[in-house]
């Protein structure tokens, strides 16, 4: 099962052994996202373990990641296709088009752990069970509440949704909010 890393704001990034644990153990391809000026960044599509990591050491030291939200995902595919499409995090978005930008600029974005079956694409696809739960269900959320992860009932269920999944997203209001 994938890794997903919280890493709130004031807690120092873990160590390269760390990383490269999490990288070995679910190695189809990485992504993270952090806070920066009022926005969600996300850089993700890696598939080089040594690439990825100097990146967040070059922005670690250039933004101190300690100081800001950071989550970083490290997956292991159980749906769709191992291409940087397919790395995390996901913008909340029913636009799929969307799901394949590598580097943007959002503000807020979904990590999962997991599998959610009643989200499997129900014919050969390129969609992930995550992307179509965002598309289908995180996305349609977010319309009727724009504050919905602030809204305990609304966590609830989605919890409820998710079974034993796990679910990260990261705010552009320096926050995670966690899920499962």
């Amino acid at each position: 099962m994938c890794i997903i890393l919280v890493n709130k704001k004031g807690i120092e990034i873990p160590s390269k052994e760390t990383f490269k644990n999490m990288w070995d153990n679910n190695s189809d391809g990485s992504g993270f996202a952090y806070y920066e000026n009022g926005k969600v960044k996300v850089e993700k599509g890696w598939f080089d373990f040594e690439k990825c990591y100097a990146r967040i050491k070059e922005l670690d030291e250039t933004i101190g990641l300690t100081n800001r939200s950071f989550v970083f995902h490290a997956r292991i595919s159980t749906s769709s296709t191992i291409d940087k499409t397919s790395t995390h995090p996901f913008q909340i978005t029913d636009d799929v088009k969307q799901f394949a930008k590598t580097n943007y600029e959002t503000n807020a974005c979904m990590f999962h752990n997991g599998i959610l079956r009643n989200y499997e694409p129900k014919q050969p696809s390129k969609l992930s069970d995550t992307m179509c739960f965002v598309r289908d269900y995180i996305f349609r959320l977010k319309r009727l509440n724009k504050d919905f992860l602030h809204d305990d009932i609304v966590l609830q269920a989605i919890e409820y949704e998710i079974g034993s999944s796990k679910l990260a997203f990261i705010t552009n209001e320096d926050e995670i909010v966690t899920v499962g």
